[in-house]
């Protein structure tokens, strides 16, 4: 299996990534426009492949 590294702007609803070594399902992204002081964040909801719940941020 290769890994194929990709941007936060080409993941999708449906889509499967692998997340520090755990593949998981994206299930909703959010992302805010840049503001005055800082750059535009995305915030992605997945949940776990192997145990089919959300995985929580370190």
């Amino acid at each position: 299996m290769s890994k194929i590294f990709s941007s936060a702007k080409e993941l999708k609803e449906g889509k499967y990534v692998i997340i520090e070594d755990i593949p998981c399902r994206i299930v909703n992204i959010d992302s805010s426009k840049p503001g005055k002081h800082g750059a535009a964040k995305m915030r992605v909801r997945k949940l776990s492949r192997m145990r089919q719940r959300a995985r929580k941020p370190k």
